[in-house]
């Protein structure tokens, strides 16, 4: 499927990587993530989120509330 997709380089574990991240910014709980990813504890899930273009800043609208 990666060759087939012809993005060089592209392995099976970043895939998972963008799995993770999208149930986890799309409002899955941690828990369940970490569970459906099979992780032993939340600390490992953690490593596996990462911001995604498009996604919502939640800082910057908390601040744009508080101004």
């Amino acid at each position: 499927a990666i060759e087939k997709a012809g993005i060089p380089g592209l392995r099976v574990h970043d895939m998972r990587h963008s799995a993770i991240s999208w149930w986890a910014n799309s409002g899955v709980p941690l828990a369940d993530v970490r569970d459906r990813a099979g992780h032993s504890n939340i600390l490992v899930t953690s490593r596996y989120i990462h911001v995604m273009p498009g996604d919502a800043d939640p800082f910057a609208a908390f601040l744009g509330e508080a101004a």
